[in-house]
């Protein structure tokens, strides 16, 4: 499309004036991109460059390099697409996470979701809180591979210790997209729990984080913990999780209000 027969079009059709007339949500991400690359007359390649690296998750995903291999990108465009991306995720997290008081799991979930459900890799994150479960410390304990992440327990609780935490909640990413917990993060909250129960830092949750949404040991029994749901008690004998989670119970306290 040339630039004439673009300005030839009606204003309505221009993703420019749509988006200021009725808004960014009801642009296609080809006029997103379009935009973002300078004028709606971009809207052919935009639709190029997101078919070839496999629409937006695939955009985002791309280097640098990647992306000014890709016909049509140069140096000064992969810029632009990358710092409209990073600004997208930035935006994603909705209030500082110092001093954000939790009293779900879906508070801390909602907040840093957007942020690491996106990641490539497994990542350990550890939030550290004061008695009124307000987050005072954060810190990346690991990060693994695509599928699976190592992490020490020396790394989990130093932190914490130093900065006397009252408590801790242990949320990781699973970049499947499926949010289920496998046994060897049954193994790892139960371990948690126990460590965290002998240093007086007790496990209040240990959530996972995916594109299709989260999951909390807390809210399914596993953990017994001032922020599960009240309607959720021990774990069902019926429960695939149940075995050695059931027999040694996670037992984390409340912290003192």
């Amino acid at each position: 499309m040339t630039r004439s027969s673009f300005l030839n079009r009606p204003e309505a059709a221009r993703p420019r004036e749509r988006l200021m007339y009725l808004g960014a949500e009801q642009l296609s991400d080809e006029e997103l991109l379009a935009l973002v690359l300078g004028s709606g007359a971009a809207t052919p390649l935009a639709k190029r460059l997101l078919d070839a690296a496999g629409g937006t998750h695939g955009l985002r995903r791309s280097g640098h390099q990647a992306l000014c291999a890709l016909s049509g990108v140069g140096p000064a465009k992969a810029c632009q697409i990358k710092a409209a991306l990073e600004l997208g995720r930035r935006a994603l997290t909705q209030e500082p996470l110092l001093g954000m008081q939790v009293r779900a799991p879906s508070d801390i979930a909602h907040v840093i979701g957007a942020e690491l459900s996106m990641a490539e890799q497994e990542a350990i994150h550890v939030f550290g809180l004061d008695a009124r479960h307000r987050i005072r410390c954060r810190h990346v304990a690991a990060v693994g591979q695509v599928d699976r992440v190592v992490v020490s327990l020396a790394d989990v609780f130093r932190p914490l210790i130093r900065e006397g935490m009252a408590a801790l909640i242990v949320v990781h990413n699973h970049p499947s997209g499926d949010s289920s917990p496998s046994e060897e993060d049954e193994r790892l909250t139960l371990k948690l729990a126990q460590t965290g129960s002998m240093l007086g830092i007790p496990l209040l949750d240990h959530v996972i984080v995916a594109r299709t949404g989260f999951y909390s040991f807390a809210d399914h029994g596993l953990l017994s913990s001032p922020l599960a749901l009240p309607s959720v008690g021990c774990l069902r004998r019926d429960d695939p999780a149940s075995g050695q989670l059931e027999n040694e119970r996670l037992k984390t306290g409340r912290a003192s209000a």
